[in-house]
């Protein structure tokens, strides 16, 4: 600024320090206080407060930023609140937040963009604004900026402050027309929200006026402001919808015309981290019962980055409850995602948090089918997830429904079929309480539909798939190989039964639920000590020989099994190592990656790798819930083994399962000799000595 003061060029060159985020922040700060008190005696009054808005619009726009903090200080020096026809001291730190958004403006028959730092303020209602501004409004865009405020305070509690980095003027209104009331709103929502690290500063822009019920209403000039966009590097201009004259692009920015402020901020929101046009197709889909109860499945999980997304989505799912038809779809939707074993289980938990125990029953009434459907839903997202607590709620409930009623629909005795074999792994497997001798409500409803399926027996004498059946001797399967060896017979013999069930093979529809089976072989011939056949299972699982597997083809349930393969056998895979150690410290939240992280541990080579894997598995299985948290003593067994880890780090770990073994619900009986250790040493020692009795089979 003083170089271009110098050359006569200060005033020529105001687009670029009239720009928060074209300003890059002093080297030597003492320098730099030197030059703004030689400019402040050197440049006319008007100019001067023009430049020292620049630099508070950019000093507070980013505030964080870690130099931002010592350029406040150097302005705090010159800058008095007369000096910018402020109402209120702008370093009310603990009461403002602060944003910086750019205004399109038509300019005579174009148009330019020029910056303001809006904030949002607590402890009143008052719209903040300099007073030199109030002559520079024509009376339609005073009215727009007050209902802007007005919704901004009814939203969020906050007043609104709104200063441009425009050249004060008193003799005569000269911005004419209300198109910066929807950026004042979503510059005042930004800064309610706080600081988004990765928000791009020219990502995004809007033009538009507001009503009183948050509806976006026309504006003119639409074109010439999306050129000066387009020019200026942005990628999305929001404008109301007509506006966009049938223009979708410009150069590298897109158009997107929104109808209320809902959809305003879902963009203003989405676009500052992803500009591809399709998430308007996903708001669509969110706010449309129709269309989501059908495509929920292709909703991208990343639309929970929005706010107003929980809210949004549970006023849809309200719309979709009230109608059977669109219900069912809803059901079928999340059945799809449920299935998918890549699918998010966060995301899973996301989308059927509206789905509560009132939910369920007051639909059972209209629609019993249905509501067991939605049940069964939360019922087995709760098991996968560990939280024993809430799958034993959502047990009681299951059990609450009439099975006469249910037996009425066509599949009725399948759902029957699934809500007894989900509650026999709530009540056995999840709580580690193993036991051959299987409970006799199962094994009774076992032969029931193996009489079913005769009486179905067709041409020859062949039997049709049976899905339910299947995954109960799936489950069964897995049943005794938490018995150990012993039972490796009755194991294998429960795992043809599913295949036979599933069709044995031939039928395209349940191949995932055939191969799936395989996961018990190779765990069960682990625990025999039978290392090739467990080889087989595994090939045969992951669809090719282990020398020609794609790392990043493979699921977690799949890296879980060859990990246990590789660490119990010594097997050396090429190639796999690297794609491991790449994977430590990414986000890895789904059972079973916490024994992944384990195995994947004791066959590591690298004593940093083991000892980051391990405690990373600790992070991993407190975080999973009450059945995956005892497993924290293999990472904890694994690291005090390998002398990687400090008494300080791990006596926390063991004591901290203990309690949960004390307090909970998990089977103590299982648990007995560790809890009646009287040191963590002895605990870890115990597990280290023998992880398989206290983690058996898919356990580990």
């Amino acid at each position: 600024m003083k170089v271009w003061h110098q050359w006569g060029r200060l005033e020529e060159r105001a687009p670029q320090w009239e720009n928060p985020w074209a300003f890059q922040w002093p080297q030597d700060l003492s320098e730099a206080e030197s030059f703004l008190k030689a400019l402040e005696t050197e440049i006319s009054p008007s100019l001067w407060q023009r430049l020292l808005m620049g630099c508070l619009a950019a000093a507070l726009g980013r505030s964080d930023e870690p130099e931002a903090q010592s350029f406040v200080g150097i302005l705090e020096r010159f800058v008095r609140r007369c000096d910018l026809g402020l109402s209120h001291h702008w370093l009310q730190q603990d009461q403002a937040r602060w944003a910086l958004v750019a205004l399109p403006t038509a300019q005579g028959t174009g148009a330019k963009i020029v910056w303001a730092l809006v904030g949002s303020i607590a402890g009143g209602t008052t719209f903040h604004l300099p007073t030199w501004l109030l002559n520079g409004l024509d009376a339609s865009a005073w009215q727009a900026l007050q209902r802007a405020h007005k919704l901004i305070w009814q939203k969020t509690g906050r007043g609104m402050a709104f200063f441009p980095l425009i050249s004060p003027r008193s003799t005569r209104p000269f911005i004419q027309g209300p198109s910066w009331a929807l950026s004042a709103y979503l510059g005042a929502w930004q800064a309610h929200r706080g600081p988004q690290g990765d928000r791009k500063p020219y990502s995004i822009l809007a033009t538009g006026d507001v009503d009183d019920q948050g509806k976006i209403v026309s504006v003119g000039s639409v074109r010439q402001k999306a050129r000066a966009a387009a020019r200026a590097g942005f990628n999305v201009l929001l404008c109301p919808y007509g506006c966009a004259e049938g223009i979708k692009s410009m150069g590298s920015l897109h158009l997107i015309e929104v109808a209320d402020l809902q959809a305003a901020e879902y963009f203003w929101e989405i676009s500052a981290l992803e500009t591809s046009v399709v998430w308007s197709k996903h708001l669509d889909r969110l706010r449309s019962p129709e269309e989501m109860s059908a495509g929920l499945y292709l909703l991208d999980p990343r639309i929970r980055r929005w706010s107003g997304f929980f809210d949004a989505y549970a006023q849809t799912v309200t719309k979709i409850l009230q109608d059977t038809k669109r219900l069912e779809r809803f059901c079928e939707s999340m059945e799809r995602l449920l299935a998918d074993a890549a699918t998010d289980v966060d995301w899973m938990q996301t989308l059927l948090n509206p789905i509560t125990v009132t939910v369920v029953r007051n639909l059972a009434d209209v629609s019993p089918l249905l509501s067991c459907r939605l049940a069964f839903l939360r019922w087995t997202l709760a098991v996968q997830r560990g939280r024993v607590d809430e799958a034993l709620a959502w047990t009681e409930c299951y059990r609450n429904f009439s099975w006469e009623r249910l037996a009425a629909y066509p599949e009725g005795i399948y759902r029957i079929a699934d809500g007894l074999n989900r509650r026999f792994i709530t009540e056995y497997h999840s709580r580690y309480r193993f036991n051959p001798e299987l409970p006799r409500w199962l094994t009774e409803f076992r032969d029931y539909l193996e009489k079913t399926r005769e009486t179905q027996a067709v041409v020859n004498g062949l039997k049709p798939a049976m899905p339910s059946l299947g995954k109960l001797y799936g489950t069964i399967a897995q049943n005794y190989g938490f018995c150990g060896p012993k039972y490796l017979d009755s194991c294998i013999q429960s795992v043809r039964q599913a295949w036979d069930a599933f069709g044995a093979g031939q039928v395209p529809d349940l191949s995932q639920e055939y191969l799936r089976q395989y996961h018990y072989l190779i765990y069960a011939h682990l625990d025999a000590q039978a290392p090739e056949k467990a080889r087989e299972a595994l090939e045969a699982y992951l669809g090719a020989p282990l020398d020609s597997i794609d790392p990043c083809s493979l699921k977690r349930y799949e890296h879980a099994a060859l990990a246990r393969f590789l660490a119990e056998t010594g097997c050396v895979l090429s190639g796999y190592a690297s794609w491991c150690c790449r994977q430590l410290g990414r986000s890895l939240d789904d059972h079973p990656w916490q024994l992944w992280l384990w195995n994947m541990g004791r066959w590591i080579e690298s004593k940093e790798m083991k000892k980051r894997a391990w405690e990373q598995g600790i992070q991993l299985c407190w975080r999973l819930g009450l059945t995956a948290r005892p497993m924290a003593l293999l990472h904890a067994a694994s690291l005090y083994g390998e002398g990687l880890a400090s008494a300080d780090f791990l006596e926390p770990v063991v004591e901290s399962v203990l309690k949960e073994l004390e307090k909970g619900c998990l089977c103590k009986e299982h648990f007995a000799h560790l809890l009646s250790k009287p040191s963590w040493q002895g605990v870890l020692l115990d597990v280290l000595e023998d992880p398989a009795r206290w983690f058996p089979f898919t356990y580990r």
